[in-house]
């Protein structure tokens, strides 16, 4: 996918509700720079949206996302009750890192896999990445969780160099349930950020088993 915008897969009026089986393949490359394509709704992935979804055993490296958008994530922007699990998000290399940026005018969630997940589960997943957060949520896996996640880790990088804003190694915002999730990346966050942690930023949830080993 090097050298080409992709335009993200579903609509908001018209939601991803098959399966997508990667095989445990690599997609090397997906670049998505909202402000150069005009299809793009207000959430960017290589999924748009998803609902009653199954996206499984899938590789991805070289990720590169700049969105103005609500929701962004390199899998799915917003996920709602599907089935996600056997995910790699990887920076492959230090030279070409890979990036989920955002520099929305208004609160967005963003996070390696997804920007949001909603009802159903995300499992048995990774992620190497650069979560860069100008304005909002963002998460080493998932940027706000109001499903279950287990048996996640993330050596993430997770910025957030602006006033306010929630992030985590994890999750930004946890709202769901989070088990046995493992945090071993960079956390960053402004002195005035709203609210941040290693395993999540904010939890109004359940959280059981985390491990974080944060550096700054």
């Amino acid at each position: 996918l090097f050298g080409h915008y992709f335009t993200p897969i579903g609509t908001s009026a018209n939601n991803f509700k098959g399966i997508f089986d990667g095989n445990n393949h690599t997609i090397y490359g997906l670049t998505i720079e909202n402000q150069y394509n005009t299809y793009c709704d207000n959430s960017v992935g290589l999924f748009a949206y998803a609902n009653n979804a199954e996206l499984t055993d899938v590789n991805m490296a070289l990720v590169h996302i700049t969105s103005n958008k609500q929701y962004a994530g390199a899998l799915v922007g917003l996920a709602t009750s599907s089935e996600i699990s056997l995910i790699d998000i990887n920076l492959e290399d230090a030279i070409n890192a890979g990036v989920v940026k955002s520099f929305s005018e208004t609160s967005a969630y963003i996070g390696a896999i997804a920007g949001s997940i909603a009802g159903g589960i995300l499992d048995k997943s990774t992620t190497h990445l650069n979560i860069d957060v100008n304005n909002g949520v963002g998460g080493g896996v998932v940027g706000i969780n109001t499903a279950t996640i287990d048996q996640v880790s993330s050596s993430s990088n997770v910025i957030n160099n602006v006033n306010g804003g929630i992030v985590g190694g994890i999750v930004g915002d946890n709202q769901g349930v989070l088990t046995n999730a493992f945090f071993e990346g960079t956390l960053v966050a402004n002195k005035t950020a709203q609210a941040a942690g290693g395993v999540v930023g904010n939890n109004a949830g359940s959280v059981k088993f985390p491990y974080a080993n944060a550096s700054k």
